[in-house]
């Protein structure tokens, strides 16, 4: 299965640090926070990494030219600020089947392995990982039903509008056909995807515990 890291930002936030380090090789422990993000996929599932960057990218290939790891990994040079959306859309023509998709900077507890059953079994375009937040106004918000399909999605609702506490936790199984839906150019997976998916039926949740 390939693996998209969606890494196109500048890390702004961690400056000085990412002034000559881009933020997805940024040390985290013993590994980069780009190695951590995808920790939770097990290594026998994982055929290619595709890294969606925009920052910095020659050091990024630069890293895994000399790292031992056991998949390939290609770069998709974003040259302008996409958007969740445009960025993965950008990589629509070297995905192919069956993918999992991480947010850059999430670093969790997540076992993408009973996520993947649940995913099989329910015959679905996506699956979102969850969250259980207290005040979830900042993030993407989803609702289920008792079967795990996603009912609702509103990203960032204001405190009237709160349906629920599940999160969109950054990390996503998602289908080839994914792409059919996606306008072309910067666009947002939590606005313009995730809701149409929910409406449509064909997207699930997978709520987990640990960080």
């Amino acid at each position: 299965m390939q693996v998209v890291v969606l890494a196109g930002g500048i890390g702004s936030r961690l400056r000085p640090w990412t002034n000559d380090i881009p933020k997805p090789l940024l040390p985290m422990l013993d590994l980069t926070l780009l190695e951590r993000v995808i920790e939770g996929v097990p290594s026998d599932l994982v055929d290619e990494l595709i890294v969606a960057g925009g920052y910095k990218i020659d050091l990024i290939k630069d890293y895994f030219r000399k790292s031992d790891v056991d998949f390939d990994v290609r770069i998709v040079p974003e040259d302008e600020p996409l958007g969740t959306g445009g960025a993965l859309g950008n990589c629509r023509d070297v995905v192919s089947g069956r993918f999992a998709c991480f947010n850059g900077d999430i670093v969790s507890s997540l076992n993408v392995a009973p996520m993947l059953e649940q995913h099989s079994k329910m015959g679905v375009k996506g699956t979102l990982a969850l969250w259980e937040v207290e005040d979830p106004t900042r993030f993407g918000i989803v609702g289920l039903d008792d079967d795990n399909r996603v009912t609702q999605f509103k990203e960032k609702p204001k405190p009237e509008e709160v349906f629920s506490n599940l999160i969109n936790a950054g990390s996503y199984l998602l289908e080839e056909e994914v792409f059919e839906i996606m306008p072309k150019g910067k666009h947002s997976l939590e606005r313009d995807v995730f809701p149409v998916l929910a409406e449509e039926g064909s997207l699930a949740g997978f709520p987990f515990e640990g960080y």
